[in-house]
């Protein structure tokens, strides 16, 4: 069966090849060129802070081999917990799964898996992407209450424009560490007023090698990855967009946990209306309707140590809107948001063997509703300052809906089925200091997060980093979280410097516990946990950036981050990374760029060993990346090329959960082809 569905997709995306070399005349995208960033198009409101996280999503997305991955990892603040080398789960500061919110084009999504082996970020590819915007915190965060901060990874619309009425991109690319073949292309067709958009990218890799030419078994995957966009121009200032993005992934290996993927599919679709305002283009209200499902299923099959085999498939539906308006006039700077979705959510396990087969939900199917709504103003008291407040209020209902898992809870006295009602809220107040050369921004916030649906209603979900059986806990109370950021820049004519530092106290923080008297039902298990709120926790750190223009081709770009988190009793915060630099070197000419890449995380001994922590030494790595450039009569070609882990260094990342070592050194060769 997998085969046969392998064959098909390869046969899919040879089709689409074929496709566009029929279109075969083409014109350069701006945005898709190795030497030109992609352009930011909407308007920050927030007293004119630079985006840092737009900033280094050009700086390595231009690099042409960063995957979606790769290029989170770089941005301040940001980190990886990798199961596997597909599907890693983004944190920021620590915060991770239900503590942020993680959007596609402000699109809500959850993902279908009870082992988080498909977060959001799984679903999109660079080539899709226009911007990324990361938030950290829960100060200025309009698109829902969170503790931790949001993700949104903004797509790239269709482009008209009827004085290039075709642009084409083609890349294909070769990595040695797994014998990877990573392959797509991106077409825009526009008319005068209607252009569509189209893009696929086929994705398949082999078992990797870690340090020392270590095989990591169980880590190869194949996936396609296809959207088509459409946009209209219904006049000078009304613009209708239509989205569809499919995603299937085929034998996703994951080495850190007990079992595999076979098949996870997505669609993800949304239709789209924007006003820009006559008097103000800077003005405009949008509004969206969007749909996405998620179908995931987990496979034990390949596992040789497996003693009794189990199916263990997992949905995901969310139905939602929003709105949104931004009004600039003059000191005046006004967001406003109201949306809502419906989410329904169901995990289900049948385990065969040769007495009788035994079927559970490990998540009862539930209804997730909400309602919410959310404002920002900011006023700009002088040139120098800048005063702003938002607020954003959401209301949660949440119901378990399938027979068979409700009759489970009420086996231990629950009752799910009765509906559970959250008011969240979020509110922050800022202050800016904009000067010709120094710029600084106080950020004081209360955010509330809602407990996750596995943390609400998992039953007896194996949790692979500590050992335990999880049970959910229906009577959860919302996580709060009082923060307070500074930040802080300075730029000179060829120095950019930035800075935060930033602490947060967080109350009814949500924590595992050990259960007696329960027994587990993963074979092997250590016994059973529940969640409870317990009183506090403290997260804190920093993080820094710096970008140099050594000389008139030569830039230098850095960052550096650190946390620190505290539960009662100095107990260590689990999933805590320690302090990680990144510095890049880079060559760049109209043709021709190379670029150095230096990484160091040192040791990390503050570890929760009641969570399955184990301390992780210090480690560095350096990777070199070129890329040339060449103009043809039509169109031009890109070469790329890069030794990633050049030493070939066996490390792990402190979040990389299982031991499961980090790819060792991999030679990588790619070409891009753009007509014109």
């Amino acid at each position: 069966m997998c085969c046969c569905l392998s064959t098909n997709m390869k046969n899919i995306f040879s089709l689409i090849l074929s496709v566009i070399a029929i279109n075969g005349y083409a014109q350069i995208n701006p945005t898709d060129s190795v030497l030109k960033n992609a352009t930011l198009k909407e308007v920050l409101i927030n007293g004119g802070e630079k985006d840092k996280s737009t900033e280094a999503f050009n700086f390595y997305r231009s690099s042409k081999i960063s995957s979606t991955e790769d290029i989170l990892s770089r941005i301040e603040g940001v980190n990886l917990i990798k199961r596997g080398p597909f599907g890693m789960e983004p944190t920021l500061r620590s915060y991770s799964a239900g503590q942020l919110n993680i959007t596609i084009n402000g699109m809500r999504m959850y993902g279908a898996c009870t082992d988080k082996m498909d977060p959001v970020s799984s679903y999109v590819e660079p080539g899709n992407l226009s911007t990324l915007q990361v938030n950290q915190g829960a100060g200025q965060s309009l698109m829902n209450s969170t503790i931790g901060g949001s993700i949104n990874f903004e797509l790239k619309e269709a482009q008209i424009n009827c004085h290039k009425p075709v642009l084409l991109n083609a890349h294909s690319q070769y990595s040695s560490i797994n014998n990877a073949l990573n392959t797509g292309f991106n077409l825009n067709l526009s008319g005068a007023k209607v252009a569509t958009r189209i893009s696929a990218t086929y994705r398949n890799a082999q078992n990797y090698y870690g340090g020392n030419h270590t095989l990591v078994k169980y880590s190869s995957y194949e996936k396609l990855n296809t959207s088509l966009g459409i946009a209209a121009q219904l006049n000078a200032n009304n613009t209708l967009l239509a989205d569809v993005i499919t995603d299937q992934g085929l034998n996703i290996g994951y080495p850190a946990l007990p079992m595999d993927v076979s098949s996870a599919k997505a669609f993800i679709t949304s239709i789209t209306h924007r006003k820009v305002f006559k008097s103000n283009k800077a003005s405009f209200i949008e509004t969206k309707l969007y749909y996405n499902t998620i179908t995931h299923l987990m496979d034990d099959t390949k596992r040789p140590e497996t003693i009794i085999h189990m199916d263990m498939p997992g949905w995901s539906n969310t139905l939602g809107f929003y709105s949104k308006l931004q009004l600039v006039k003059n000191k005046h700077q006004l967001q406003a948001r109201l949306d809502g979705h419906q989410a329904y959510t169901k995990a289900d396990m049948t385990m065969y063997h040769n007495t009788g087969n035994m079927y559970m939900q490990t998540l009862p199917g539930n209804d997730l509703n909400n309602i919410g709504g959310a404002i920002q103003y900011q006023y700009l008291l002088t040139k120098k300052y800048s005063l702003g407040s938002s607020t954003r209020i959401d209301y949660y209902k949440q119901i378990a809906t399938s027979k068979d898992g409700i009759l489970q809870w009420e086996g231990f006295g629950a009752k799910v089925d009765e509906p559970l009602s959250n008011w969240l809220n979020n509110s922050s107040v800022f202050f800016t200091r904009k000067a010709q050369k120094i710029q600084t921004q106080i950020i004081a916030a209360y955010g509330s997060r809602l407990p996750s649906s596995n943390e609400r209603l998992g039953l007896y979900l194996f949790n692979r980093a500590d050992g335990y059986d999880y049970l959910g806990n229906f009577l959860l109370k919302p996580e709060q979280a009082w923060q307070l950021d500074i930040k802080n820049s300075f730029e000179l004519k060829k120095v950019s410097l930035s800075s935060t530092i930033f602490y947060h106290h967080i109350t009814n923080y949500i924590y595992s516990h050990i259960i007696n008297g329960y027994s587990a039902m993963t074979i092997g298990a250590r016994g059973v946990k529940t969640y409870q709120n317990i009183a506090y926790a403290n997260l804190m750190g920093f993080e820094g950036g710096i970008k140099v223009k050594l000389k008139n081709k030569l830039n230098y770009q850095g960052n550096i981050r650190y946390t620190y988190g505290v539960l009662p009793n100095s107990v260590a915060m689990q999933q805590v990374p320690p302090l990680k630099l990144l510095n890049t070197i880079r060559y760049q000419t109209d043709s021709f760029q190379v670029q150095l890449e230096y990484q160091f995380a040192s040791n990390q001994h503050r570890i929760n060993p009641l969570f399955g922590e184990v301390k992780t030494p210090y480690w560095n790595t350096l990777s070199v990346r070129a890329a040339y450039l060449k103009h043809l009569k039509i169109g031009y070609i890109q070469f790329h090329a890069a030794i990633e882990n050049i030493l070939d260094t066996y490390y792990r990342e402190h979040l990389d959960w299982g031991n499961i070592p980090q790819p060792g050194r991999n030679f990588i060769l790619g070409v891009n082809y753009y007509l014109n």
